[in-house]
Order: structure tokens, then C-alpha cells, then sequence
């Protein structure tokens, strides 16, 4: 694997890992709900937007990055949330969808500027 597939790799699984399972197992009450939700709703998108476009530079080789990042994600929900429910689902498919797009988008640009 080359070492941008591994910082990719690292990268997704640590921040999809790391800060739910502390907000999970430190953070109570309200205060564990809004760590959740801003994780949810802003530093995951983020990492999906990011990862996808890391990925759709050298989209051929690195097309499951984002596919990936999704499925760390939904692994991260059932470990520290609540095992096997389904609603986490919804939010692995809008993970991969973001970054699927994001992905293809760059792939796109990275194109057409090799065309001009």
C-alpha cells in the first residue's frame, strides 16, 4: 500500500473511532448528546468531504476510501451506541454518498486539467 492509502486509512479510523468512543464512555447528559450531534452533523461530513477528495485524486486506486470511511463509522456507532441499530445505517450511506461524490467531483477536475 502506498502511504497515502494508509494515512487515508488511519486518518478515517481514528477520527471516526476516537472522539465517539471518549464522548460515549466520558461525556454525559446534554453535553454527550451535542458532542454526538456535532459529530454527527459537521466533523463526519467534513472527514467524508475530505477523504473523498484525497481519494478522487488518484480515483482509480483509491476508490473505496470513502466506502471505507462509512463503514468505520457505522462499526464506531454500534461499539460505543447501541449494537446493531439500524438508523445508524442512514447516516453510512449519507457518509459514503458525500464522499462518493466528493470522489468523483475531483476525479472530474483532475481530468480535465490533465486534458488542458
Amino acid at each position: 500500500m502506498k502511504a497515502r492509502t494508509i494515512i487515508s486509512l488511519i486518518v478515517s479510523a481514528v477520527v471516526m473511532f476516537v472522539p465517539l468512543g471518549l464522548t460515549a464512555n466520558f461525556v454525559g447528559g446534554n453535553d454527550g448528546l451535542g458532542m454526538i450531534l456535532l459529530l454527527f452533523f459537521v466533523v463526519n461530513p467534513i472527514v467524508s468531504i475530505i477523504l473523498g477528495i484525497v481519494s478522487g485524486k488518484y480515483f482509480k486506486k483509491l476508490f473505496y476510501i470513502p466506502l471505507l470511511n462509512a463503514i468505520f463509522y457505522l462499526a464506531s456507532a454500534w461499539i460505543f451506541l447501541e449494537p446493531l441499530e439500524t438508523d445508524f445505517i442512514l447516516y453510512e450511506v449519507a457518509y459514503a454518498g458525500i464522499g462518493i461524490v466528493a470522489s468523483f467531483v475531483t476525479s472530474l477536475v483532475v481530468s480535465r486539467k490533465k486534458k488542458a
